[in-house]
């Protein structure tokens, strides 16, 4: 995730271009590996197959997408799953987001929040 942008659309406000692709196709998807992954946006965002393992990585490290390992062919490869459905993420950081601003600015602020809400 990067620096949240209020004027970005959807998940695009909390993500890069990449992993918000990502982020959708295994929404729809289910899961995902890396290859097919590389094969539907490595062309897309002009990247390597590598920053699409460094990027699901990374999304997995975050608690976003969990992952199993699973023998194959050349040997194990990682499926990544999604760890909640779209629904449940905007939840999460809504969450995460009112403990923040308690943490951060007080119980006022969540009050306000509250206030703006209804």
């Amino acid at each position: 995730m990067r620096k949240l942008d209020f004027e970005g659309k959807d998940i695009d406000s909390l993500f890069s271009r990449l992993e918000a692709d990502v982020l959708r196709y295994l929404w729809s998807k289910g899961y995902g590996s890396t290859n097919i992954l590389y094969k539907l946006f490595g062309e897309k965002h002009n990247v390597s197959h590598s920053s699409i393992a460094v990027t699901l990585g990374r999304l997995h490290e975050k608690g976003i997408l969990k992952r199993k390992a699973e023998r194959g062919k050349g040997g194990i490869r990682f499926v990544y799953h999604p760890k909640f459905t779209k629904e449940e993420f905007g939840n999460h950081l809504a969450n995460k987001f009112v403990e923040f601003l308690r943490n951060s600015f007080g119980e006022a602020c969540v009050a306000n929040l509250k206030k703006k809400i209804k």
